[in-house]
């Protein structure tokens, strides 16, 4: 199984070193492999309790171009849908470097992209749909087998209001637009997101899930951002991967409503919903991708 993802400032790691702007790619959810679940709760590190020949994580810290090309983070700081392309050609370029195309052909790749939330953000922007479908195809052409997790702008509210999101005021644009504006928006990223979805079901071996927010929510929902920033700090990594983990393995019915984050469990992956079948089957092979 192999590890990639493309795209933000998440993904980077950015926020995860108190105080700084340094990249902790290491540390980021979708992707980083340092320490093991005790230490730190990413994918990889919850993926690695059921598969340890996980490829492609994550360690350290450091912008792109200054780790090696085996890990396969390739997501940079202040990107936006946009950028998928390019970053989807530079992850298909690992891969093949990483591996012949005759052993590729035998693994799934699992390819998590966590894209929007600096768009969504910075300028109430929706998302760029011929780039997304863009990035689809070249993935489609460039990886053999893959399943492809579309992660949109992380939601954190509290969790006695769930529908405000406590991002809005600590982005300019966001801040200022009116609650049916922004309602708007959430559904056009939504209409994007399926519809690349509804895409992919005539491929056998290329698969895409649609996940149009990551919402998180806490009774002390301040405490899983980073001061003065729309950036989740380590406790917002920690609960955003326990969410999409129990969201892949629960599928579509998974609901987080009346769900306490710091109480709730990791969801085991002996029952799954048809939804996360494959998922089910790449912990059993030997590459985790992520992008973003």
């Amino acid at each position: 199984m192999t590890l990639c993802k493309p795209n933000s400032r998440i993904q980077a790691g950015r926020g995860l070193w108190e105080g700084t702007n340094v990249e902790f790619r290491g540390a980021a959810f979708p992707i980083g492999g340092d320490a093991n679940i005790d230490g730190l709760v990413t994918i990889p590190n919850i993926l690695l309790e059921f598969n340890e020949q996980l490829v492609g994580v994550s360690h350290g810290m450091g912008k792109r171009n200054r780790l090696p090309d085996y890990q396969l983070n390739v997501a940079e700081s202040e990107t936006e849908t946009e950028d998928l392309p390019s970053q989807a050609t530079e992850l298909v370029r690992r891969i093949h470097a990483l591996m012949a195309m005759k052993e590729l052909r035998r693994k799934w790749v699992l390819v998590i992209i966590a894209t929007g939330t600096e768009e969504f953000c910075n300028r109430c922007d929706t998302p760029n749909h011929s780039s997304v479908r863009r990035a689809m195809g070249i993935l489609r052409k460039g990886i053999p087998r893959a399943f492809v997790v579309l992660l949109g702008p992380v939601h954190v509210a509290s969790s006695y209001k769930q529908h405000i999101n406590l991002l809005k005021p600590r982005c300019h644009c966001l801040e200022s637009i009116s609650k049916r504006r922004y309602r708007a928006l959430m559904v056009e990223w939504r209409e994007v997101f399926v519809r690349n979805e509804f895409n992919s079901l005539n491929h056998s071996t290329f698969g895409v899930l649609a996940i149009p927010r990551l919402p998180i929510h806490s009774r002390e929902p301040q405490s899983l951002l980073v001061p003065g920033k729309p950036e989740l700090n380590r406790k917002g990594h920690t609960y955003a991967a326990k969410w999409l983990w129990n969201r892949l393995m629960a599928g579509p019915s998974f609901n987080v409503s009346n769900m306490i984050f710091s109480q709730d469990s990791y969801y085991c992956p002996s029952v799954v919903s048809e939804t996360i079948s494959n998922i089910c089957r790449l912990v059993l092979h030997s590459l985790l991708l992520f992008l973003h």
